[in-house]
């Protein structure tokens, strides 16, 4: 089971790829200094992602450009890496992605 804090922050999609075993969220994220930080933010499964709704023709599809706020549980090493529990969209739907648990 994941015990790690769950961080949200808001950013622009720089790239989206929803593929097996694994997906992946390219997040660039502008930090207080102004620096922009390009996050790679991973998934459940492209199956999970496609009942979820996402995709690219279903309700929740996300595409580059797009700006969202992500809870995401970080990595242990501090890089700009984690692992998504929910995505909020532009129009403030938030979709959970994980619970965090082993089976997610």
């Amino acid at each position: 089971m994941v015990t790690a804090t769950v961080v949200p922050f808001p950013g622009t999609l720089t790239k989206v790829a929803f593929t097996n075993p694994h997906g992946a969220m390219y997040l660039d994220v502008t930090g207080t200094d102004g620096t922009v930080t390009n996050w790679v933010m991973t998934t459940g499964s492209a199956n999970t992602l496609a009942n979820l709704g996402f995709g690219t023709g279903g309700p929740n599809t996300v595409k580059a450009g797009d700006t969202v706020t992500i809870s995401y549980f970080p990595a242990r090493n501090g890089k700009p890496l984690g692992f998504i529990r929910s995505i909020t969209l532009a129009d403030k739907r938030e979709i959970q992605i994980s619970s965090g648990s082993s089976s997610d």
